[in-house]
Parts: C-alpha cells; structure tokens; sequence
C-alpha cells in the first residue's frame, strides 16, 4: 500500500484521459501499455549460471517472465537469450561472440530496459509536441514568432550516502540553475531601484561559476576528462580518477583526502555544501550505449513500436560513434552539457518564474512539519543565501498609498492633516519625514542609553581600582563595549548627532539615515528600519487600543448597571407574582393528588390480582412439566438396563467366538511348531548318527593299518 493514499487505478484513469486529450491514437496507448508490461517481465528474468564452465557463461531462465517478454516485445525466446547472455565485438574485420556470465547478463538486461524506456519517453515526448504543434526544441529557434509558456521540473539538490555519476550531472545542473536564479533576481532587483531612482549601492551576490567552471570546463573539466577517457581504448574507472586528480586537484572547490583517494572518490563544494562522489562505472555510464546484441534484438523485433522507438536508441556500432537512431551517439555527459546549455539560453530569453516547492516530512502525513527537512531544502534550493543577500538592500517595499495606509497612525497632528486637504505626495512627505525623525530619535536614543552604561561601568571600574563583577572574565565584551562611531551609515551619508543636525539634512538624506528610500511609485525599507515602524505602529494601536478598551468598559458599565436595575424591578414583581401563583398551585395539587392517590390503589388492586392468576397458571404448568420430565426419565432408565443385558450377553458370545477361534489357531499353530522341531532334531540325530559311523569307520580303518605294520615289521624282523 502507498504511504501517501494515492490510488494507481486512480493515476492510470488520469493517464488514459490526457493520453486522449493529447490525440494519442489508441493503437499507440496499447502498444505502450504493451511496452511498459514487457519491461516489468524483463526486469522479473533469471539468469543461470553453467556449471560446465564454472560459471563463465549463462542461459536465461526459461519461466514466465522470460516467455512473457519474449512475446511482449515481438522477438523468439532464443533470439532474446542469445542476445542477452552473448556480446558481439568487432576486431580487425572478424565478428567475435564472446559469453557473458550471470552478472554481465543482467547488466544487459538493465541497460535493454533502460534504453527502451528511454527511448519510449523520448518518441512521447515527440507525440505530444506533434500534437500541439510546436516544434522541437532542439531545432526551434529562440526568437521564433508565437509566444508559447513552457514549464521546468528539475530534481533538487542531491546528497546521499553513496553518490555516483548521476548525482553529478543532477547537481550541476542545480549549479548552473542557481546561478542564473541569483542572477536574475539579483538584477530585477537592481533594475527596480534604477526604475524607481532611489540612492543605491550594487549588491554582491554570491557567484559559483568556478563549481561550474570545476565540473564543465572544456579540456580540464570532470566531465571533458570523463569524455576523453571514454575515447580512449581500454581505458579504466581508476586511469580515470587519476586524471581528474591529475587536473583538478588543485582547485579549490575540489578535496580528494588520504581516506578517499584508494576508495577512488571525491568530494565538490557546492553551494549547498560538500558531496563525496565515487567514480565506479562512470566510464560505461558516460558512454550508456546499448549492445550490438541487443540493437540487433530490437531490429529483429515484430512489434511496430519497436521499430518507432528505434530512432532514438543509443546503440553501439561497427563504424565511429553513430547509433542506429539518426542522432549522434554522443556521451551522456556531453548530450547532458549541451541540452542544459539551450535550456539556459531559453531561460535567459524568456520571464521566468520561480515556484520552490518544499516537502514538509519523509514520512508523507499530514499536518506535520519537520524543520530540519524545511531548514535543508531551503539552504539546497538557494534560498536562504536569496533572503540574505536580498535583506542586505531594501527588502521590504509599498506602494505609496498602502504604506500611506499601513502607517497613517504614525504621523504627528492627525487631526490637523484632516482639516488640511493635501495631495498624496504631500501627505506622504509629511508622513515620512515625522517617521523619519521618530526612528531617528529612538536610535538616538539607544545609542545615548548604551553609552551612558559604558561610562557608568569604566567609572565604577576606575574608583574601585578593581574590576566590576560585570567584567570579570570578559571584560571586552562587558566593559569596553562602546556605541559604534556616527561615521556612515549607508550611502557616504554622516550620522547626525543631535537633532538639529538631523532637521538641516536634505529630504533624502533623511530618509537615508533612517533607513527609508521613497521611489516615484514605492517606498523601500531595510530590515532595521521595518522592524522598526512595525514595533512603532503596534505600540501606537496598542495604546489605542488601551483608550478604546477603557472608554469602551465605562460605557458597558454603565449600561449594565441600568440594565440590572430595571432588571431588579422586574424581578421583584415576576417573583411575588410567581409565589401567589406557586400557593395556587398547591392547593390544586393537593386535591389532584387525592383523586391520583384513590386511582392508583384501585389500578394496584387489579394489577395484583391480574399477576397472583398469572403466577398460580405458571406455576401449576411448570409442576406439569417436572412430572412428566421425572416420568421420562425413569422409563429411560428401564429401557437402558434392558439394552445393557442384550449388549452384555451379544458382548459374551462375542467374546466366547473368538476365544474358541483362538485357541483353534494356537492349537494347530503349535502342532506344525512341534512337528518342525521334530523333523529338525530327526535330522539333526540322523547327521549325527552318519558322523559317528565315519568316525568309527575311521577308526577301525586305522586300526587295521596299524596292525599290518606291525606284522610287516614282525616278519621283516624274522627275516633279517
């Protein structure tokens, strides 16, 4: 869910309804529905690694997403993984297809999905100036006939925890805004004194061109060095970074500390402050070209859209640097130079106007103001350096008849000057020149009371021979804080010091001391000089007010004291009216109340008869009730013994069937036991029977040798 509340269906029905306002063709809004749906596939794709080369190459993931985008964009299933997982190079006249691993897949997908939608964006933003008729910018000269008002939405101020290419450009192009912002201001202002031939000096403002000069120099800017490294072959991130050291080191917006140096980043000094940038793929994201493989994808492609978007593809290319749009394939921060270049030149040639929008939290509630989020987007924005240098010249200014109006109250004989028709620039002299002499005299007077305190504290300081516990430990600031010397105080204009000196001035030397300047058609006042008429007009309406109040509280006494007099009368003649009325009264409802009395006991009577029959019928059932419940419940009973003597005797029989089964089994079970045991040991006894017979066979065998060698050795004996 959405944290601000805001309905997509909502948004999508806003989009459908200026698509047809801007005569978009309905074939056109499908075919970007279409195209919009296929990059969200795109960017739901899996790529696989193969493990028969440890992972140098990959396939893409054959899914719902990957099949999906396929269809979406028009081209085969094959056609989109050979064109994303492979890379085409050109070298000596030989086309290569090198491989590329999961990581490099899915940067090819990333950069096919940002050049679509680039290029989309792009072939809208055609449609719509075809649709109103205006030409494109690019081409459209700047003092073309026709009047035309033209709105800029650009990002703000930038500073994250990781900032890379694209912060870069972003707050450059705050940079140069900002520069013509102060610029433009700065001289409208000058311009209004000149108009009005007030006595003024010029205001400085605040110039960054040397951040601007450190960023797009030619030759020796960051972004000329990035362009020139994107030319060069093989070049790297870090060759790159040592060649914007190399050239801007020694500038002095420019810090590259010990700590940043082997992380490979920067830091600028903006006019907001300091922004460490890191240089990682800035060289690739200079040079945002789309891959031949994917080019060649796109041409391949069936869906028309495809091939009206194509134009305004950056795309890489076996001869020089021109994409397969008809624009030049320039770098993303030349491209980025250029066009802010134009814009400016239309700025300049037009009257801008500046609306600062300010976020007023992060967590997008309601009624909730983070200050420090307010305080940020102020100082980033350029507007508090705005305030400050426009608050060191005549901030504040009136037409003469509003101030004449606002101030009026401030003049001396009020009554006099109603009696005396005057026109408006003689009312508004007089009207100056005695607010003139009252801010002067209550300066005068700061200034007298401030002194006076210095001197009172260095006398004491002086006759104690010891310093006044005031000054101890700061005595600079306690003690020898003396009132400024009456030199100058604006325009070569000497301070008067009493008040004759103030009355011998001219008309606009006054004006000028007090910190006035009247123009033909405005009057302008500093801050100091506001602050002061504005505290000056409250006291006056606040005494005033106190005279208005008192007149005001006497009058409303008075008549509240008249009022509660009469009052008085009439409450004493309604109260004895009243107490004659009230005994009346009790005597009717004294008699009221008897005849009330006589029909409520009558009312109690029947009701307590009506509720004793109600009782008696209630309870005379509900003894019904309970004998034919116990009724019940006994013949149950019975019933239930019943059935217990039928499921005990079937229960028994059960039991006795499946006793006799058992010992049945275990009858003839045991038998084929025995007659197993007995057939083992038969043929156990059988072997054993057959064993001794050889053993005595054996034996006998042995027997008989024996004896006939004795007899063979008996009768060789008998021989010898």
């Amino acid at each position: 869910d959405r944290r601000d509340g805001v309905l997509d269906s909502d948004n999508h029905e806003e989009m459908i309804e200026a698509m047809d306002t801007m005569n978009f063709p309905d074939d056109a809004q499908h075919s970007l529905m279409r195209l919009v749906a296929a990059i969200l596939f795109l960017g739901n794709m899996t790529f696989l690694p193969n493990q028969a080369d440890h992972g140098e190459s990959c396939t893409l993931q054959r899914d719902a997403a990957s099949i999906n985008s396929a269809f979406l964009l028009g081209v085969t299933f094959d056609a989109l993984d050979k064109a994303l997982t492979t890379r085409i190079i050109n070298a000596a006249g030989e086309t290569l297809v090198k491989p590329l691993n999961a990581q490099q897949a899915s940067k090819a997908c990333e950069a096919l999905i940002k050049a679509v939608y680039g290029a989309a964006f792009d072939w809208i933003v055609m449609l719509i100036n075809e649709s109103i008729d205006v030409q494109d910018g690019s081409s459209r000269s700047l003092n073309a006939q026709g009047a035309f008002i033209g709105v800029l939405d650009i990002f703000g101020f930038e500073v994250f925890d990781y900032n890379n290419y694209e912060q870069l450009c972003i707050n450059y192009t705050n940079e140069t805004l900002q520069q013509q912002f102060n610029k433009y201001v700065f001289k409208l202002e000058q311009q209004e004194y000149e108009r009005e031939g007030i006595l003024w000096k010029f205001i400085p403002f605040p110039d960054n061109q040397d951040v601007i000069d450190l960023i797009d120099k030619r030759r020796v800017g960051i972004l000329a060095i990035v362009d020139e490294q994107c030319m060069i072959p093989k070049a790297t991130d870090e060759n790159m970074y040592r060649y914007i050291l190399k050239g801007c080191e020694k500038h002095s917006r420019f810090k590259a500390s010990h700590g940043q140096k082997p992380r490979f980043k920067f830091s600028v000094e903006h006019y907001a402050g300091h922004v460490e940038y890191s240089t990682e793929n800035w060289l690739e994201k200079n040079r945002d070209e789309l891959p031949r493989a994917s080019s060649d994808l796109l041409a391949s492609s069936n869906f028309n859209l495809i091939h009206d978007i194509r134009a305004f593809v950056r795309s890489e290319s076996t001869k020089g640097r021109r994409g397969v749009g008809s624009v030049i394939s320039v770098s993303v921060g030349g491209q980025f130079s250029r066009q802010l270049t134009q814009l400016r030149a239309r700025i300049d040639a037009t009257s801008p106007h500046y609306i600062r929008c300010l976020k007023p939290n992060d967590e997008l509630v309601p009624d909730y103001f983070d200050p420090r989020n307010i305080v940020e987007q102020l100082r980033y924005g350029g507007v508090l350096e705005a305030v400050r240098v426009s608050r060191a010249g005549y901030p504040t200014r009136y037409t003469h008849d509003v101030f004449i109006g606002r101030y009026y109250i401030l003049g001396h004989n009020l009554n006099q000057k109603k009696k005396v028709r005057m026109t408006q620039g003689e009312e508004l002299r007089k009207l100056v020149e005695d607010i003139t002499l009252d801010v002067w005299t209550a300066d005068n007077r700061l200034l007298e009371s401030v002194k006076h305190t210095n001197e009172t504290l260095a006398n004491g300081n002086s006759n104690k021979g010891r310093k006044s516990f005031l000054s101890r430990g700061n005595s600079k600031k306690n003690v020898t804080s003396k009132p400024k010397p009456r030199s100058t105080l604006a325009l070569g204009i000497p301070l008067p010091e009493t008040k004759e000196e103030f009355l011998n001035l001219d008309y606009g030397s006054r004006c000028a001391v007090a910190g006035f300047q009247v123009g033909k058609t405005k009057v302008f006042l500093r801050r100091e000089a506001f602050d002061r008429i504005e505290g000056m007009r409250t006291r006056r309406f606040y005494d005033g007010a106190t005279i208005i109040q008192t007149r005001m509280r006497r009058h409303l006494a008075m008549n509240h004291y008249a009022e509660q007099k009469r009052a008085c009368l009439k409450m004493q003649t309604i109260a004895r009216m009243i107490v004659a009325k009230n005994i009346l009264k009790g005597k009717r409802r004294r008699s009221a109340a008897i005849k009330i009395q006589s029909i409520a006991r009558r009312n109690s009577a029947i009701q307590y008869v009506k509720v004793f029959r109600f009782t008696t019928c209630r309870l005379i059932l509900r003894l019904q009730r309970q004998f034919r419940k116990r009724k019940f419940e006994r013949m149950a009973l019975e019933d239930a013994s019943k059935i217990t003597v039928v499921q005990t005797a079937f229960r028994g029989y059960l039991a006795r069937v499946q006793l006799k089964r058992a010992k049945t089994g275990i009858g003839k079970m045991q038998a084929m036991t025995r007659g197993v045991l007995a057939r083992k040991y038969v043929i156990a006894q059988r072997r054993k029977q057959a064993k001794a017979e050889q053993q005595r066979k054996a034996r006998l065998k042995a027997e008989q040798d024996a004896r006939r060698k004795v007899e063979a050795e008996r009768q060789a004996e008998q021989e010898r």
